[in-house]
């Protein structure tokens, strides 16, 4: 199993003029991938490698530049030209070298620049620690991200935690019989408190663009910083718990969101009359849900639990929040559906996102969940011994015992 990290350092070297050739040479290669229908990486690099010498860079940079154009052109979006803003460079592991906390990269062939860092205790473990191995580097005009890796056997898990994704809150219910809840009710918050103070900018400052978007950039980035720190935070605490356990995690495969909440639909606009295409949903429900970063979360859970060997597993969320763990009674989709679900077939009653955790667990983690120490009144089924009969009665839990309430992790 492959486990990569991204490690970030600090600096104050003045490199602008680097940056921005970088990022004029990526443009110029997208331009000519678009123009020629390029998509592989050898192809583009053999269709601008003279022309790029007008740089005066080390090759090492149209290979790079390459290398990001291609992947702009395989990932843009119809009917948009991919284009890229601010001023960067990427490097793979050949080009660069980091000796006695300074990074030194090529200018020009046989020509070096070294860029002093700024780094403590936990950026040096990951420069002294032998057994990693250097990744790309990627460099702005304030911060250095170089990517380590390393490979392992992924540990064989005790148990699992099920994890169910929602806008609000993060559901856990795990293999020993605990529930967990974590409250991201904060996130949407500050998603919505941005979009606010962006909106008054517009309006303030319609007139000066410079003006709005240097204001809207700062917003911008507080609001990222912000969010993804405290994503930082819940996912540090669920693979620290699971590791002590020594349990494997389990994922939504979540699709297709997105592309719900923006569907247009043979309707009549209320504006003008006429029947046209419009959205199904509300602009309010579709800025709501365009903002949740329901992936991001996941890829932080990801990656942490990778680089600690644990196994990580994404299953089909279809019906879990609607579907009973006890005797497998499903909810039509007419039917209402609160926070609390009740099943009127065994009168199972749970909340409706750890209902939908106890099902995601139960993909992978059935034998555990039914033995002696699984969570308490899910099983009914007995499970059968290898002669096909039913178990003893002392090894289950009585169907009517009380479940434990969940515990509940607020973000600070």
């Amino acid at each position: 199993m492959l486990a990569v990290k991204t490690v970030q350092f600090q600096h104050s070297y003045p490199i602008n003029n680097l940056l921005e050739t970088f990022r004029r040479m990526v443009n110029e290669a997208t331009r000519i991938a678009l123009e020629r229908g390029i998509t592989s990486r050898f192809r583009l690099i053999k269709a601008v490698y003279g022309g790029f010498k007008k740089y005066q860079l080390h090759t090492h940079y149209t290979l790079s530049a390459c290398e990001v154009a291609c992947g702009l052109v395989r990932n843009r979006r119809k009917r948009k030209t991919p284009y890229i803003r601010r001023a960067f460079l990427k490097l793979d592991n050949q080009t660069f070298r980091i000796e006695d906390e300074e990074l030194r990269i090529p200018v020009e062939p046989r020509q070096f620049t070294y860029i002093p860092l700024r780094m403590g205790k936990y950026q040096k473990s990951f420069l002294s620690n032998p057994t990693l191995k250097l990744g790309s580097v990627t460099v702005t005009a304030s911060t250095i991200a170089v990517a380590f890796s390393k490979t392992a056997e992924a540990i064989e898990p005790k148990g699992y935690v099920g994890i169910d994704t929602n806008e609000r809150t993060l559901d856990c219910a795990k293999s020993d019989g605990g529930l967990e809840k974590y409250d991201l009710g904060e996130l949407p918050r500050i998603h919505h408190t941005y979009f606010e103070k962006r909106r008054a900018i517009q309006r303030r400052f319609w007139g000066d663009r410079r003006k709005s978007q240097m204001l809207q950039t700062k917003y911008r980035e507080r609001e990222k910083h912000r969010t993804e720190q405290l994503m930082h935070l819940v996912s540090k605490d669920i693979i620290k718990k699971a590791k002590e356990r020594g349990f494997g995690i389990i994922l939504e495969q979540i699709k297709h969101i997105r592309r719900s909440v923006n569907r247009k639909v043979i309707g009549v606009n209320k504006f003008n009359g006429k029947v046209q295409r419009i959205s199904k949903h509300s602009k309010r429900l579709k800025r709501r849900l365009n903002s949740w970063s329901f992936r991001k979360l996941q890829s932080f859970i990801e990656y942490k639990a990778r680089w600690e060997r644990m196994p990580v597993i994404y299953v089909n969320p279809r019906g879990t929040s609607q579907t009973c763990p006890k005797c497998g009674w499903l909810r039509k989709a007419k039917e209402p559906n609160g926070q609390l679900f009740e099943c009127p077939e065994c009168e199972w009653k749970m909340d409706r996102h750890l209902n939908a955790a106890i099902n995601i667990l139960k993909t992978q983690d059935d034998t555990l969940r039914f033995g002696v120490n699984s969570l308490s009144n899910v099983a009914v089924i007995r499970p059968l011994n290898k002669a096909g009969s039913e178990r003893e009665e002392e090894n289950y839990r009585s169907p009517t015992d009380k479940l434990s309430e969940p515990s509940r992790v607020f973000i600070p």
